[in-house]
């Protein structure tokens, strides 16, 4: 059913509610606690701004509202915070005129098989049978949502990820040149975003209802989006998730995590308490490196070679055989065997199924003998 004159009122009253938005309009059976707190505060800022633009009177905490350049969610994982983020971005593209969401993440993945993904769920609806008021009045693309009456020129949102190999001149350019009165820059797992892409927008948030919102996991100690929470609090709306706080977290999950790794660790930290990584004098690789490695969109270049890597345990640290081709990993595989013949055997079955054009052994130690296995084997 495609948007008619009589839907007016019914936008005018979600556009001040985005909670009743996501019941009424797209239907969704369960909201917790804290995605509640995130749609009464995009609401209330968006208001704020509304009746700062207008000349309306403002109350002494609106007025603080109304100058906010946006929201910042620091939140632990398993949260809900990407359907949230779905639920933000089609609330706005329904209930604002010609509203405009350039949206970016740190990678395709990120933006598209999750956010994206997540929008055109909500946006189709949890029961095929009873789907939501909006389905029709919005036209989902694999690049851009929008507003279906618009024809997709303006009334839009569009996804854009930076390029980690870009000049900083380029990565300031990825959301540059956007402009709007009701326009909203979403940053999904904005920890991990450049801080050169925020830094230049907030020049260009000087419309009617123009606002930053980001949400992230804080893998790392420093940017953008963690000195929103910090350093610069007083520029946002500042929301923690912690997932122990959550309904949609399992206590079991998070007593796991507490049991494997800690309640101390950085892991837990970052994962369940959404507080960002400590740094010790002693690290040599700091959490962050690591998150960045895992995350890195990488892909070889043809004339890159496998090579592998073996690192020897002992003490019953287990040993790792590593295969990569360029910057990309291929198999990184855990063998727990004390017995140096076994261990050996295993190791070749790795090099003969790899086959990797050299293999470099961490000879220091215990792994002197398996060198030495390893060429006699190589040699027969």
């Amino acid at each position: 059913m495609a948007f008619n004159p009589a839907d007016v009122d019914v936008v005018r009253r979600w556009a001040k509610n985005a909670e009743l938005f996501v019941r009424e309009a797209l239907k969704v059976k369960l909201i917790t606690g804290q995605q509640k707190e995130l749609l009464r505060a995009v609401t209330d800022l968006v208001q704020a701004k509304i009746k700062l633009d207008k000349k309306q009177p403002l109350s002494n905490a609106e007025n603080i509202l109304a100058h906010k350049i946006g929201i910042s969610v620091m939140s632990g994982k398993g949260n809900g915070k990407d359907a949230c983020t779905a639920w933000v971005i089609l609330w706005f593209l329904c209930c604002f005129p010609r509203a405009l969401i350039p949206c970016t993440a740190p990678t395709a993945h990120q933006l598209r098989d999750v956010l994206w993904r997540e929008i055109n769920k909500w946006r189709i609806g949890e029961d095929p049978a009873d789907p939501p008021i909006i389905k029709d009045w919005i036209t989902w693309q694999t690049d851009k949502v929008f507003f279906t009456e618009s024809g997709g020129k303006e009334w839009y949102a569009i996804g854009r990820t930076a390029n980690p190999k870009a000049s900083e001149a380029e990565v300031a350019e990825t959301l540059s040149g956007l402009h709007e009165d009701f326009m909203m820059v979403v940053g999904d797992e904005a920890a991990a975003i450049h801080e050169l892409v925020f830094r230049d927008l907030e020049g260009t948030l000087t419309r009617k209802c123009n606002f930053l919102l980001l949400i992230f996991n804080p893998t790392r100690d420093t940017g953008y989006a963690i000195e929103s929470q910090f350093k610069h609090r007083d520029k946002f709306v500042c929301l923690h998730w912690n997932s122990e706080d959550s309904e949609l977290v399992t206590r079991e999950s998070i007593e796991m995590k507490k049991q494997k790794y800690g309640i101390d660790s950085n892991f837990y930290r970052v994962t369940v308490l959404g507080l960002p990584p400590l740094v010790s004098s002693d690290t040599l690789i700091p959490y962050s490196w690591a998150i960045d490695a895992i995350e890195r969109d990488v892909e070889p270049m043809a004339e890159d070679i496998d090579v592998a890597g073996i690192d020897v345990g002992a003490g019953g640290d287990p040993s790792i055989f590593m295969c990569r081709r360029g910057p990309k990993i291929n198999i990184i595989k855990q063998e727990e065997t004390p017995e140096s013949e076994v261990l050996t055997g295993k190791l070749m079955g790795l090099i003969y199924d790899y086959q990797p054009r050299y293999v470099y052994v961490d000879k220091i130690g215990v792994g002197w003998g398996i060198v030495g296995n390893l060429k006699a084997r190589l040699r027969n």
